[in-house]
């Protein structure tokens, strides 16, 4: 793609938008922004306050599209924070709980059930926390993002497949209405 696109893609915990996120960003041979890659910049870093750093790593979300750079960014707000520009696709990721439950227990090495669910909601309750608390709408809500999409459906190959073909056709009709 010639042309900048910048996508954002928030996520339930388990759903498998992590890796969804990623196999876009290789496809497309974009960079990767997420909380590990831009946690590294709190490194660099340990004078500021949670606050402080939070709003760092907005700044620099901010810059890299500023730059022109076509990005893929995972949570952090960034469909929040960059919702003003034209070439930003916003993704939000579910799954049936089940299939949740499954992924969690086999990433992490989870016996129970139970465990793993209580995993899901403290990540999701996290999560939503955080995205409530910096922005104007609510996290899990379907209409805060261009698309929402259940990878139970298609299974994290065939959502990713549908998601790549979305976001070539969405880019081209952006170029096309420039």
């Amino acid at each position: 793609m010639a042309n900048q696109i910048i996508i954002t893609i928030s996520r339930e915990y388990g759903s498998g938008g992590h890796e969804i996120a990623r196999e876009i960003a290789n496809h497309f041979g974009f960079t990767m922004y997420d909380r590990s890659t831009l946690d590294e910049m709190a490194k660099e870093r340990p004078d500021l306050s949670t606050s402080g750093l939070e709003e760092l790593q907005f700044d620099y979300i901010k810059n890299k599209a500023a730059e022109r750079e076509s990005f893929v960014v995972v949570g952090r707000c960034a469909e929040e924070i960059l919702k003003d520009r034209y070439n930003i696709i916003s993704i939000f990721v579910t799954a049936d709980l089940e299939d949740r439950i499954k992924r969690v227990k086999r990433k992490y090495n989870i016996e129970t059930e139970g465990e793993a669910t209580n995993k899901i909601k403290r990540h999701d309750r996290t999560r939503r926390n955080y995205h409530n608390s910096h922005s104007d709408s609510e996290w899990s809500d379907a209409t805060t993002y261009d698309l929402t999409i259940n990878s139970s459906r298609l299974g994290i190959e065939g959502t990713t497949q549908f998601l790549i073909d979305y976001i070539e056709l969405i880019s081209n009709k952006n170029i096309a209405t420039k």
